[in-house]
């Protein structure tokens, strides 16, 4: 019983009373849908490597890549949706580590607010009422933590974090440099600088891919 979702052909169980956040993230509403240009990317990836979730909110992707075989770490600081994804993962026995901190381009405490669509982790940033988060690096968390645990870093990394994007590539350039495919939103009004960043670290583009999913018009117009 309850409400079912899918990936890549696997039932998804959401339980019998999923919150309004998981059931518009896994909905086909235009408004919320998944982006069949990334669910394509993570299909295509190499089964048994390590992917990166940097902004995974309740999940979708993450599920979509420990289903098709791939380690998955998925980083989410939002409480509501990083409760949606625990939920998910611990229902369904999936094979996700999850990690409950913002990421930044140096150690620090900050809010987590309104992004350009979604939220997004604001270091430095206090507004009464709003959710307190700890951030660190990317590099930090991989050189550091993981390091002493005995795991290397991603092979891939899907980053989409509504803002803040410029800020983790900074923090986590070493990491970024080992990585074999990065999947990263960039909006050219906020973020206008990472296309030249990810070059300076060892990165080409595939602009057909960059073309397909690109926004041709609207708020999000060039992103």
């Amino acid at each position: 019983e309850g409400v079912f979702a899918n990936a890549y052909g696997k039932p998804i169980a959401l339980g019998p009373n999923p919150p309004k956040l998981a059931l518009n993230r896994w909905s086909n509403d235009p408004k919320y849908a998944m982006e069949p240009e990334t669910l394509a990317w993570v299909a295509g990836l190499t089964p048994n490597k390590i992917f990166y979730d940097i902004g995974a909110s309740v999940g979708v992707y993450a599920v979509h890549a420990a289903v098709s075989g791939l380690w998955v770490t998925a980083f989410e600081p939002h409480q509501a949706s990083y409760d949606c994804l625990k939920d998910v993962v611990e229902r369904n026995m999936l094979g996700i580590d999850l990690v409950h901190v913002a990421l930044s381009d140096h150690e620090s405490s900050g809010f987590i607010g309104r992004g350009r669509s979604k939220y997004t982790f604001i270091p430095g940033w206090v507004a009464p009422g709003n959710q307190s988060v700890v951030g660190i690096t990317l590099d930090y968390f991989v050189g550091g933590m993981m390091k002493e645990r005995g795991y290397e870093g991603p092979h891939y990394i899907k980053l989409d974090v509504d803002g803040n994007e410029m800020q983790i590539i900074r923090g986590g350039e070493k990491t970024f440099r080992k990585a074999e495919q990065a999947l990263i939103e960039v909006d050219p009004v906020v973020n206008p600088q990472i296309p030249g960043l990810m070059k300076d670290l060892g990165f080409s583009f595939d602009k057909k891919q960059v073309d397909a999913c690109m926004y041709k018009e609207g708020k999000y117009k060039g992103t």
